[in-house]
Formats: C-alpha cells, sequence, structure tokens
C-alpha cells in the first residue's frame, strides 16, 4: 500500500490485487479509538506485465478526504473475507512539516543489503516527506521488479510518509508514457518530460520526469521559473532524475545542462536533487 499526499486534509492510498477475484475493491478506515468503519470502493485499472512471461495486476485507487489534521486513523485493504493488515495514517500535515525529508536515487541499481538497511533506517526516521529522483524500477514491464519496489515503498516501511516520485529513464522503459508506474504511484502527470509540483509546510518541490529531448526540457524549464515564482515558500526544491553536472567522466545530458541551471536560478530554486549517476545513490537527510 502506498499512502500519497492530496492536501492536508485528504489522502489517496493505492494497492495492487489479483484481476482474477472479481469483488469490488475496498479500503476501510476510522479514527483511533471507534469502532465504526467508514468504507470507500476504489478505482480500479487493470495492468499487464510482459517482460519474462505475462502477468496481470489491478491497481486499485482510493481518495480520503475530509479529515482532521490532528487525528489518526487506522485503516485496511480488501475486500470480502481477505484484508491487509491494520495501518495508520494521520489526518494531515503536522505542524512546522517540511523541515525534514529523505531522498533515494537509483535504487533499482542498489545492493540488496545496502537497501534493507537504507530502509530499516527511513523505518525510525519520523520523516515529513520523502524524494524518490527516478529509477525505482529496472524494467515496469517486469512484475516481480515492480513488485519488489512497492514492497520497499509500501506503508509497512514507511508508514504514511508521503513519497513525491519522479520519473526517469527506466520508468519508461517498455512503456511509453509511464502508465503501469504512473498508476501505481498515482501520479498527477507521468509523460516524458511532464512536471509539477506541491508544497510541504514551507519548502516548495517541483519534479520534472525524465525526457532525453531538448523542447520537452525548455518547456518544463519555461513552467518552473513561473510556477516556482509563483511560490511564497521560503525553501523551493527542483528535483529531476538525470543531472546537468556529472561526477562521471563520461556522463552527461545535453538538455538538463542547456536549460536547468539558467531556469533554476531565475526560479529561485534553492537546491537541486537528481539521480541518474550511479556514484550519489542515496542520501538522508
Amino acid at each position: 500500500m502506498l499512502p500519497q499526499a492530496v492536501e492536508q486534509t485528504g489522502r489517496i492510498f493505492t494497492w495492487l490485487s489479483d484481476p482474477m477475484k472479481t469483488d469490488a475493491q475496498l479500503l476501510r478506515y476510522r479514527g483511533q479509538g471507534n469502532e465504526e468503519w467508514t468504507v470507500l470502493t476504489a478505482e480500479t485499472v487493470l495492468r499487464t506485465f510482459v517482460t519474462n512471461g505475462y502477468q496481470a495486476a489491478n491497481v486499485n485507487k482510493v481518495s480520503v478526504t475530509g479529515l482532521k489534521a490532528d487525528a489518526s486513523y487506522e485503516y485496511q485493504v480488501g475486500s470480502g473475507d481477505s484484508w491487509s493488515q491494520t495501518a495508520v495514517f494521520h489526518g494531515g500535515a503536522a505542524e512546522n512539516a517540511g523541515q525534514k525529508f529523505f531522498l533515494l536515487g537509483d535504487i533499482q541499481a542498489e545492493d540488496r543489503t545496502n537497501i534493507t538497511n537504507i530502509f530499516n533506517k527511513l523505518k525510525v526516521g519520523q520523516y515529513d516527506f520523502g524524494i524518490q529522483t527516478g529509477d525505482a524500477v529496472d524494467k515496469p514491464t517486469s512484475y516481480p521488479e515492480t513488485a519488489e519496489t512497492i514492497d520497499l515503498l509500501c506503508a509497512g516501511n514507511l508508514g504514511d510518509t508521503d513519497v513525491i516520485h519522479v520519473l526517469g529513464n527506466h520508468e519508461f522503459e517498455g512503456d511509453a508514457h509511464a502508465d503501469i508506474v504512473g498508476s501505481i504511484f498515482d501520479l498527477p502527470v507521468h509523460t516524458p518530460g511532464s512536471c509539477w509540483s506541491t508544497t510541504y509546510g514551507d519548502v516548495y518541490v517541483a519534479v520534472v520526469n525524465y525526457s532525453g529531448d531538448v523542447s520537452d526540457m525548455k518547456t518544463a524549464m519555461d513552467w518552473l521559473v513561473q510556477d516556482a515564482q509563483a511560490s511564497n515558500a521560503t525553501w523551493k526544491i527542483l528535483t529531476v532524475h538525470q543531472p546537468a553536472y556529472y561526477t562521471n567522466a563520461t556522463g552527461g545530458s545535453a538538455p538538463m545542462t542547456a536549460y536547468v541551471p539558467a531556469a533554476a536560478e531565475k526560479a529561485g530554486i534553492n537546491v537541486v536533487f537528481s539521480g541518474h549517476d550511479h556514484p550519489l545513490h542515496v542520501r538522508i537527510l
């Protein structure tokens, strides 16, 4: 289950289910200490995975609104007699939220022992949000690989911490518009070069998804300048997949180098986070 932010009084939940089970998928939640559940029916879309044999899964989504920002809720997902373990989420951002976050990059390339150690630290970190800078999955058309990534980024590891997802080049591998990952993470946009923003407390975060096309990046950077300048947040972050400058001497991205540095400066961006340049996989801030 992957909880994600909507606003201070709402949450979105997504999860996978067996497409052979025809009962509608449900989410039920209640304020902690209450006995009566509120039950919501999921929006469901079938996704197919074609790498190393054909497999399919339903991606289910429920939006929960009208929550009390200072309240805690417990919830389960499932149908019939089959329900997930009970987990907890909070109704809104904590006071002064947006000051502590974690950053992950290219976790599809991480050593399994190392990534397990990282997530063991994240479990107890009490972060306001997280940023994942792309290439979370190597082949999105492979069900085992995608499911493994979901297991890492699920509520069991991260609780109700929101994660902001950037799409890297691998998220588009075999899936031209990143429809698989886009639906699993419930991204507002997920075509190459698409962009969006959100704000946590006093931190503005702009997301620009991967594209190797120069015109896509020019359009995205024009959007960034207008969108970031309109924000009153004290801190402004841009997160992308490919960096403008590489530590890898053989690496480089002409579209990023051509447009990102100047646009970031004009937009008032304080820091740019990226992935792709594999010597810099993971940061915990």
